[in-house]
């Protein structure tokens, strides 16, 4: 024996209502701009100082501190001549010079290797 069907009526289409959703996105921005204020305001910039590494006292640790420095400065070196480019000089015939004025601010610039010819006599 079959059970009976029953007749299950759906709601039509067209009888609903549109329900209206809050503006999520004005809420998101209200949010946003309650917790992070905005970056052009005065308050909200601050100084940061470059940090200071620590000079090591192993000897050791020490001597590749050192090295990595050196690195870093030539890294950081533009040419003290304007004649010469950035990859006009070899590395190795390059004098580089850290210059630190009364502010504090360091400036680096590499200057080309000058020999003279050992047939020029010393005068």
């Amino acid at each position: 024996m079959k059970p009976a069907a029953s007749k299950i009526s759906y709601p039509s289409l067209a009888a609903a209502t549109i329900l209206e959703l809050p503006d999520k996105s004005a809420a998101a921005r209200a949010l946003l701009a309650k917790n992070f204020p905005a970056a052009s305001s005065s308050s909200s910039k601050k100084i940061v100082s470059p940090r200071i590494a620590k000079v090591p006292t192993d000897p050791v640790k020490l001597a590749q501190y050192r090295k990595v420095e050196l690195m870093k400065m030539r890294h950081r070196a533009t040419p003290g001549d304007p004649k010469d480019g950035l990859s006009s000089t070899p590395l190795d015939q390059r004098l580089h010079v850290k210059i630190t004025d009364d502010g504090g601010a360091e400036q680096v610039f590499w200057f080309r290797k000058v020999r003279f010819p050992r047939s020029i006599p010393v005068l």
